[in-house]
């Protein structure tokens, strides 16, 4: 079984929003895919429920409560097994607001 990580393209029209310049943001989800068979194609096995990078800059997260809990505009790109799949780590890459990069590790326990 694969572990992957995608992105969703929210909401799924091209509608104006009143918190994106262009109308629109990105989800994230986990997803596992594997063959069931000998010879047969991958199939999506699992998926989490989507959810977002928490924002990488104090500004955004040092009032109280925070005003903003993730940047507009995050496409995660890179997903890397450190260690094993049991006690390693994640490291999970991708582009904020189309104009820098960020990346974080996550537990495999988690």
């Amino acid at each position: 079984e694969y572990l992957g990580i995608a992105h969703f393209h929210r909401p799924e029209d091209r509608k104006e929003s009143e918190y994106a310049l262009h109308g629109h943001h990105y989800t994230h989800a986990f997803f596992t895919i594997a063959k069931e068979g000998k010879g047969s194609d991958y199939k999506l096995k699992r998926l989490s429920n989507e959810f977002l990078f928490r924002a990488m800059s104090p500004k955004l997260l040092g009032e109280n409560p925070p005003k903003i809990d993730a940047e507009t505009i995050q496409f995660s790109s890179g997903l890397d097994l450190n260690g094993s799949d049991v006690d390693g780590k994640l490291l999970i890459s991708y582009g904020i607001n189309d104009c820098e990069g960020g990346a974080f590790f996550v537990d495999m326990k988690v």
